[in-house]
């Protein structure tokens, strides 16, 4: 029997979150009877690289290497919908699944006029008037937590199924080696939302009264030479952004999350999973992930003071820290495993 094809297509400018999530689920579609076929709109953007490094298979409409607009979106779709229509036809797919905001505004579009079924996936709040109406023309609509959820307009949320994140199964991580300085970690960008700016604060005032931590902050940045070598002096590294987060997660204590009205927040499963005690802010999605005490932290928002007490709290209590970080290991590997996400979206896609 031919196995249904579902079609992913993807802008292919960039590899976040979502993007990691959605290849985890194509990687491991077979499982649940059913292949895919990828479609992005730039090959040489990070989304290519990671898929080449991955050695999954894709279509790609140009090789343009600039953050794409939607107007350019559309004109490339446009230019190129002989080639997606026989793709489409050769394939017999029937199912479109997006994954990011322009993507879902352009497919569902083009499946409400070529007669396919859209899956329109939002990886994290959003309110506007063009999701209102164009999320009406989706076959289903589906999010990653209930705060997501609560942020759609009310059509498009009462439609909503919360599917939650995928995650690879982990065995219990080897014990990390003493080390002199404490790490603390912190995954991000310089969007305001994630908040680089409040760790890198709190990380100097923290050194200030102790300089036994070492700080580690990874992602695109933008630092110039001269702040790189400012932060140094508070024990703050910069850290190119990067996938494979193993090596920083076996040496790291804490993972500090202090953005604010995140959809998910996957990077702090992640954490969970390598045994990495998170502090997070009590904002979004966090407080579905996290309960308070039990297998992480969460702190109010942007206060400097509550960050600070609780990072010296957690780090002289052995005894709690431990009972923290295990709790928050058996959860995260039973919740997010990825074969109860599977079987969700065997029902999904049927």
């Amino acid at each position: 029997m031919t196995r249904e094809k579902i079609l992913f297509p993807f802008v292919g400018d960039s590899v976040g979150g979502s993007q990691i999530a959605s290849i985890l689920l194509i990687k491991n579609l077979f499982k649940i009877k059913r292949d895919f076929r990828i479609i992005t709109f730039t090959n040489n953007g990070e989304l290519g690289k990671y898929l080449n490094e991955k050695k999954i298979p894709f279509h790609s409409l140009s090789s343009d290497n600039g953050r794409l607009k939607v107007a350019n979106l559309i004109f490339l779709l446009l230019k190129n919908l002989k080639f997606v229509l026989e793709i489409i036809k050769q394939n017999n797919i029937k199912k479109i699944h997006t994954n990011d905001l322009r993507m879902h505004y352009i497919w569902s579009i083009f499946c409400f006029i070529f007669k396919k079924n859209h899956i329109w996936h939002q990886h994290s709040a959003i309110l506007s008037r063009k999701t209102k109406y164009l999320s009406k023309l989706s076959y289903k609509i589906l999010t990653v937590s209930n705060f997501a959820k609560e942020s759609f307009h009310y059509s498009m949320s009462k439609k909503a199924i919360v599917v939650g994140n995928p995650f690879e199964n982990r065995k219990l991580v080897l014990k990390k080696q003493k080390k002199l300085k404490k790490n603390i970690l912190y995954i991000g960008n310089n969007n305001f939302q994630k908040r680089s700016y409040f760790f890198i604060d709190l990380a100097k005032e923290l050194f200030i009264n102790n300089n036994n931590y070492e700080f580690h902050m990874v992602g695109d940045f933008n630092f110039k030479n001269s702040q790189i070598k400012r932060l140094s002096k508070f024990n703050i590294n910069i850290h190119e952004k990067r996938f494979d987060l193993r090596r920083l997660f076996l040496n790291s204590d804490l993972l500090i999350a202090p953005a604010v009205n995140e959809g998910f927040g996957r990077i702090i499963v992640e954490a969970m999973l390598y045994k990495v005690l998170v502090i997070a802010s009590n904002s979004g999605a966090h407080k579905e992930i996290i309960t308070d005490k039990f297998n992480g932290r969460l702190i109010k928002s942007d206060s400097l003071k509550m960050f600070k007490k609780e990072i010296k709290d957690v780090l002289s209590n052995k005894k709690i820290f431990q009972y923290m970080v295990t709790n928050a290991y058996m959860v995260s590997n039973k919740k997010y495993d990825i074969g109860q996400y599977l079987n969700l979206f065997k029902k999904i896609y049927k």
